[in-house]
């Protein structure tokens, strides 16, 4: 089941990264010089959302991005998972507009955690986020465990 959740999510992840990748916002320079730059990079979307609750606890955390990346500046010190003060420790991958992070172990459950996307992320054009991405979720609680008890006459 966390497996046909995961593809969906990162199916509307990569849905949205195309979007903003043909509907990305383009500013032009003051001279009126007809080349025009892109906005500066910002976070599309994330999975969890901010504010999720109920996430489960072995979840790959995402992040889309709103332009072209250098996905070289997108690793462990840069998109990190805290609980509290303690750095999760996780392995990070990324591509031109969506990154993720996978915890090594199991997350705690009914444990608040924050993600921190680092403002030393460069864009393809080697611009930094104007200042570092946060947002927290909440893993679910411990599920329930129910004994089935079946009587014999």
């Amino acid at each position: 089941m966390h497996s046909a959740l995961f593809r969906g999510n990162l199916f509307f992840v990569l849905l949205s990264c195309l979007f903003c990748h043909f509907s990305c916002k383009r500013v032009g320079n003051s001279s009126g010089d007809s080349s025009s730059q892109v906005s500066a990079a910002s976070v599309l979307s994330t999975f969890p959302r901010s504010g999720a609750q109920n996430v489960a606890v072995d979840v790959v955390i995402l992040a889309s991005f709103s332009v072209t990346m250098d996905s070289t500046s997108i690793n462990q010190q840069t998109f990190t998972l805290w609980k509290g003060e303690e750095q999760i420790s996780g392995s990070v991958l990324a591509d031109s507009f969506v990154a993720n992070l996978s915890p090594h172990e199991l997350l705690e459950y009914s444990t608040a955690y924050r993600v921190l996307l680092s403002a030393d992320i460069l864009d393809s054009d080697g611009r930094q986020f104007v200042e570092d991405y946060e947002w927290e979720f909440t893993t679910r609680p411990i599920p329930k465990l129910e004994i089935l008890t079946t009587s014999r006459r």
